[in-house]
């Protein structure tokens, strides 16, 4: 795990604690990221938002994803004419990537790019 000087990796020192709840990895990424940018990048917390529940992804085609989380989101007009970094933790075929990307550009936004920390396969 890279450490920056002071010990502390850049998304902060997140100890396992089961008794607490975890915030998911996106949002801990997002944030690490609107960090590091400084006063270019804000997080808009309430940007996006699921509209409805899908089932789980796994075991799907890549058509059968892209079909589940179709329309499954909602941006916030706030995003218009501005340049959006779109936070995952894991992308395997993009489906729900672009679901969410899609969303964004409906409301307005100039230009959505796709930050993800891994892909799977």
């Amino acid at each position: 795990m890279a450490r920056r000087s002071g010990g502390a990796p850049p998304w902060g020192d997140r100890r396992l604690d089961p008794s607490r709840p975890r915030p998911p990895e996106a949002a801990l990424l997002a944030d690490a990221l609107a960090r590091a940018a400084g006063a270019r990048g804000r997080r808009a917390r309430a940007a996006l938002r699921r509209t409805r529940e899908t089932p789980p992804q796994v075991g799907r085609s890549r058509e059968e994803r892209a079909r589940n989380v179709a329309g499954a989101f909602e941006a916030a007009a706030a995003v218009a004419g501005r340049d959006v970094a779109l936070v995952d933790d894991v992308v395997t075929t993009g489906a729900t990537a672009d679901a969410a990307a899609s969303a964004l550009r409906l409301a307005g936004a100039r230009s959505v790019v796709i930050v993800a920390l891994a892909r799977a396969e």
